[in-house]
């Protein structure tokens, strides 16, 4: 099984733009069941928990609602998450 994580999206399913309906795209319609997809989701609120969605594990990364560098914050944690 292969790990494939995907970050800069604020989440599936989409409702944002083309980045988030990409990666809502190919974790619906995946056929290579030996991926599996960890997508980490932007949240404001403090609840950590993960959901899955087409079998694909989405982590939610909390972040202060403070304008535009809530972006770079969440960067931050999304690719600590996934090295972890």
């Amino acid at each position: 099984m292969k790990d494939v994580f995907i970050v800069g999206s604020k989440g599936i399913p989409a409702k944002y733009g083309g980045f988030e309906t990409f990666v809502d795209n190919l974790v619906s319609r995946q056929v290579n069941k030996n991926i599996k997809y960890h997508v980490a989701c932007m949240t404001f609120e403090k609840d950590k928990k993960c959901y899955d969605y087409h079998r694909a594990e989405c982590q939610k990364i909390n972040v202060p609602n403070i304008g535009g560098a809530k972006a770079i914050i969440y960067d931050l944690k999304a690719l600590n998450w996934s090295l972890k």
